[in-house]
């Protein structure tokens, strides 16, 4: 074989990245291009709604018309296995969209594709909370991934769809992430992460009325840190406290939309209890720990 003196081939080792202003619109495309085929995509029951920005999942799937169904999920948020082999199984070439809520991809995710993939499905992951986890690895194990930009980097707007073959119908759209050190973003908001767990699995193991999705980091990089008090009533007053006091707590799907019905009552559970500390990489450790320090506090109060 002959060997040439330079690298020429602009089709080897690359990424198909199509970049929209909003991954929702990435989200959409995808709908618009695949889903007449398709017939319906498969959902997770914990989908969130806002009166400011809508639902960034369901509004695509609303706006293109594509039938759905609902999968359930297991009160750590991981996927209910039985349910969607299930789902899978009985909708066989349909659209599943897997989604990695906060940067944790979920524990079984590679049988839940092997599974997939046997039942013709074609495969979207939801990576708008988890560009970094999906860089530690840089597997495409999917048919296309769709992430949310500005939701992990300081930017007004921005989404970027990945796709296992080239996007056939380009936007004109870039964004310059390159002058980003991911590995160093990714760096801090592990090492944030890890401070949340170090302060709190101990409290937890002594009796602190907050239970935590996940006790460890594995290979994710987390958008945020989802802690599940015991009081929805507290969970609200934290949210708006802490907030007026300048820091910037959150409540991602604290509302689900209203096509989850009550029948999905983990789902609805999760979303009255949940709250999460950031861990971006504009947090310093100790305003971190300052935060931590008044919402244990006022749990403890509450609690007596």
């Amino acid at each position: 074989m002959i060997i040439p003196k330079k690298q020429s081939d602009t089709a080897n080792c690359t990424f198909n990245w199509t970049f929209f202003r909003a991954a929702r619109h990435g989200l959409q495309a995808i709908l618009e291009h695949e889903s007449a085929s398709r017939g319906k995509i498969l959902l997770p029951a914990y989908i969130g709604y806002s009166s400011h920005e809508g639902s960034g999942v369901f509004d695509p799937v609303r706006n293109v018309g594509t039938p759905y169904l609902f999968y359930r999920l297991t009160t750590d948020l991981q996927i209910n296995f039985d349910d969607l082999t299930t789902t899978i199984q009985e909708n066989p070439g349909a659209i599943l969209l897997l989604i990695h809520y906060f940067g944790f991809q979920d524990k079984r995710l590679a049988e839940i594709k092997e599974i997939a993939r046997a039942n013709n499905m074609l495969i979207v992951e939801d990576f708008a909370h988890a560009f970094f986890t999906f860089w530690q690895t840089q597997e495409i194990t999917f048919d296309y991934g769709i992430f949310s930009l500005h939701k992990l980097f300081p930017l007004a707007d921005g989404g970027a769809l990945l796709s296992k073959t080239p996007w056939p119908y380009p936007t004109g759209i870039s964004y310059d992430l390159l002058r980003y050190n991911f590995k160093a973003i990714a760096e801090k908001r592990r090492a944030n992460s890890l401070l949340v767990l170090d302060k709190l699995v101990p409290l937890i193991k002594n009796g602190l009325p907050v239970r935590l999705l996940h006790d460890s980091l594995g290979h994710n990089v987390p958008h945020s840190f989802p802690l599940l008090l015991n009081s929805e009533s507290l969970r609200d007053e934290l949210y708006f406290r802490l907030n007026e006091a300048g820091f910037g707590l959150v409540s991602l799907y604290h509302e689900l939309i209203k096509e989850i019905d009550a029948s999905f009552d983990i789902e609805h559970g999760i979303a009255r209890h949940i709250i999460n500390i950031p861990i971006h990489q504009d947090v310093d450790p100790a305003g971190l720990v300052q935060l931590l320090d008044i919402v244990l506090d006022r749990i403890n109060d509450f609690s007596r």
